[in-house]
């Protein structure tokens, strides 16, 4: 492994000599090019939003990118704003957006960032920023509503119409099939299984369920203030949607509808389109605006930085992977190999983990608590959740030295289960004879052909009791806290983060920024600007893809007790 790595910096190093000798020498050729070609800021810079906000990318190889889904970080795009806020000349920006997708608290980063740009800081003067879509969804518009306009085309929609959550109980359909689903839990606010074991939802799904969405609710309704809606008007808003072009201009949710070219001809009265296309300057005109010609040299030695370390997904064992209509899965063993690079790389000063995982699989949960652990005790780390740290993956967290979150992201469902459904009544009416031989009290705990018999259920008991136990006791000694004032927190509850805080689940609230900046703080790096951030896991897709197939096959054909979880699998419900 030493020389290994010898190797690759001397080749490195070699490879940066040469690109400094011949940025050496092409330098005065691009400097007589940029005084020839530069030119002053456009007035108004047209910034697309298509897709998916990231607040970051992982590594792109040239022969996947033209399969990777469209993504806009926004560091990039606080980078544009920022460059326009300081060229004389530009009076603002134009988003174009189509399709805007992001977690909750990356929409808000995006409303955040928009805010700083109209309102400016100290030399800089504020500037507008003007929307323009074909259509919006409410999550969207509500991260858009702090903008200067906002237009759509008369037709356009604005699907605002408030807030869903489905609840749905699967518990007398399974018994008309002959299927009788046999589940133990830790605690009744542990209400995965409730899908399968119940005729209806419980009070305290109903419960969760109603808080999360008072939660989403109260944030839209604050997000439609920055239109000057005050809560009155904006409940009633609301209740009006969805709407069109015009409805939603009545209704003061919009400016006025207008297709493309029309918000063009308003801007820059004037301009001829090229080609018959109304066209705005891009990124890329502001970005060469009244810009020196750079050196081009690149550093001998490799910036030192924080690890951006990915742990997303349904966890399992093994590799991380996703199949389709399944979601993403994360495996204990990948994670373990990116903390390990993370660990045994020099210029890597502390470890961000970016946690968005309903949790999974209890011993993979386990492992990957224990790698994170290991790895703080080598170099600080900080865990970060952007969307969910539920169960399993709030377990794995808690090996983290801080835990951060988003407002509203889903953190917590401190609770175990078990469960295997019996199908020897769903085999009997179709004429199926299955006969189980066995060695052992317990060897015949997870085939799903049998009922579980009196000592099995009380070896499940006891298994998922102990897990509760020792569950209870990581996070106990996570956040310095004895494991009596962890228990009424505990008990399967799902908190947003900013109740989680409150409860003491977490060390504080912010965005990915925020997170990145104090691993670097932890490192020892300078956290003044955005540190330098490097995306380390393991990317060994297409193995990856087909271990998971396997192992989901296997599970399939023979269920072991490693189907025991710490918190909900099926990426389309609620954690409980």
């Amino acid at each position: 492994m030493g020389s290994d790595g010898s190797m690759a910096r001397a080749m490195r190093l070699l490879l940066v000599l040469l690109w400094n000798s011949l940025a050496a020498l092409t330098w005065p050729l691009r400097a007589l090019a940029a005084v020839a070609l530069g030119h002053a800021a456009p007035p108004w810079v047209e910034v697309r939003l298509h897709g998916s906000l990231a607040d970051f990318l992982p590594p792109r190889r040239f022969w996947t990118r033209r399969f990777q889904p469209s993504s806009r970080t926004l560091s990039s795009l606080r980078q544009t704003f920022d460059r326009a806020a300081k060229a004389p000349g530009c009076k603002g920006i134009v988003l174009r957006v189509d399709g805007l997708r992001g977690s909750a608290a990356q929409l808000a980063a995006l409303a955040d960032s928009m805010a700083a740009f109209r309102k400016g800081s100290g030399a800089i003067p504020g500037k507008e920023i003007v929307v323009w879509a074909e259509s919006l969804d409410g999550r969207s518009y509500a991260a858009l509503c702090g903008a200067s306009r906002i237009h759509l085309p008369p037709g356009g929609s604005l699907d605002l119409a408030g807030m869903a959550v489905e609840l749905t109980s699967a518990g007398v359909a399974l018994g008309r099939l002959g299927v009788r689903p046999e589940f133990f839990r830790r605690e009744e606010h542990k209400t995965a299984p409730e899908l399968f074991t119940r005729s209806e939802p419980s009070p305290a799904q109903r419960g969760t369920a109603n808080a999360l969405l008072d939660a989403g609710f109260a944030s839209l309704v604050a997000a439609l203030a920055r239109r000057g809606l005050d809560a009155a008007r904006a409940q009633a808003a609301i209740d009006g949607g969805p709407y069109l072009g015009k409805a939603a201009a009545r209704a003061g949710l919009i400016d006025r509808p207008a297709f493309w070219d029309e918000i063009v001809s308003e801007l820059q009265p004037g301009t001829k389109a090229r080609r018959g296309d109304s066209q705005l300057a891009g990124e890329r005109r502001l970005l060469s605006s009244g810009r020196r010609a750079r050196t081009g040299f690149r550093p001998l030695r490799r910036a030192a930085g924080v690890a951006v370390v990915p742990l997303r997904g349904i966890i399992r064992s093994g590799r991380s992977g996703s199949l389709p209509g399944t979601g993403r899965f994360c495996g204990s063993d990948s994670l373990s190999v990116a903390l390990q690079r993370a660990r045994r790389d020099g210029r890597i000063r502390a470890v961000l983990l970016y946690l968005d995982s309903r949790g999974g699989s209890a011993p993979a949960s386990e492992l990957m608590w224990r790698e994170i652990r290991r790895t703080a005790e080598v170099k600080p780390v900080v865990a970060y959740v952007d969307g969910v740290a539920a169960s399993g993956g709030y377990y794995a967290a808690c090996g983290a030295q801080r835990i951060l979150s988003s407002p509203l992201a889903l953190v917590g469902s401190i609770g175990v289960f078990f469960g295997r459904f019996d199908v020897s009544e769903a085999l009997g009416r179709l004429g199926v004879h299955s006969e189980l031989l066995v060695r052992g009290a317990h060897a015949g705990l997870a085939w799903p052909t049998r009922p579980l018999s009196p000592g099995e259920r009380e070896a499940a008991e006891a298994m998922v009791a102990a897990i509760y136990d020792d569950f209870l006791a990581v996070v106990a000694a996570a956040r310095h806290r004895p494991v009596e004032e962890i228990r009424p927190l505990a008990g399967g509850r799902v908190y947003t983060g900013r109740a989680a805080f409150e409860a003491g689940l977490l060390d504080g609230i912010g965005d990915f920024e925020g997170a990145l900046r104090e691993a670097a703080k932890l490192g020892g790096l300078s956290a003044a600007e955005r540190p330098h951030a490097v995306v380390v896991e393991d990317t060994a897709r297409g193995a990856a893809a087909l271990s998971t197939l396997r192992g989901v096959l296997q599970s399939l054909a023979r269920p072991q007790a490693h189907a025991l979880h710490l918190g909900p699998t099926w990426a389309e419900e609620p954690p409980g």
